[in-house]
């Protein structure tokens, strides 16, 4: 159990308490890697303390305290920062598919629809189940103007779901790109029924 003066931590503004919990984080670090237990985190004792759980983490070492150093920029609205971190995630642990997802959502937003559509597909290479990871990357290559591989994505999800009717319409606009009009008014019907 973390505990920390509660006085202190009304005190505190939000990028400084995140900044706060990511110390804590680091210093009780390696014995909650190792034991799943938290360390006691000890401040002045003149008012009642406030309990912070540390959670058990997917990342061990430095991924774990990138991936934090990722939340935090993005709530600081650090887009660029929360990029090099959780990169820094996916560097240290090459199956971190949370943050090639969330490196993918920071390339979109930069305007890098290459970078965003590599990533995507490194997480659906690792995990083919990971649905929305898969819906992303077919809209990307529809950004792109890919539409051929694009229907390919939609068609997979709904291999997965046939009452996925996002998917069934964007499916459709696919082939309506591609001018296979048939296959377009085939994969719309049961949306009719």
């Amino acid at each position: 159990m973390a505990t920390i003066d509660s006085t202190w931590l009304k005190n505190q503004k939000p990028a400084k308490w995140f900044r706060a919990m990511l110390l804590a984080f680091a210093v009780s670090l390696p014995i909650a890697s190792c034991t799943g237990a938290t360390q006691e985190i000890k401040k002045p004792a003149a008012s009642p303390k406030v309990e912070i759980m540390q959670p058990r983490s997917m990342y061990d070492g430095d991924a774990f305290l990138y991936y934090i150093l990722g939340q935090l920029y993005i709530r600081e609205q650090n887009w660029e920062e929360a990029e090099k971190a959780f990169s820094q995630v996916v560097e240290a642990d090459k199956k971190a598919i949370d943050a090639r997802i969330f490196v993918s959502h920071l390339a979109v937003q930069r305007g890098n629809i290459n970078q965003a559509v590599e990533y995507t597909q490194e997480v659906v290479k690792l995990d083919p189940e990971h649905l929305k990871s898969r819906m992303l990357l077919a809209s990307l290559l529809t950004a792109q103007k890919k539409h051929q591989e694009a229907s390919v994505q939609y068609e997979i999800l709904l291999e997965n779901d046939k009452n996925d009717s996002a998917a069934r319409m964007l499916l459709a606009r696919s082939y309506g790109f591609l001018k296979d009009k048939k296959r377009a008014e085939s994969t719309l019907k049961p949306l009719f029924k």
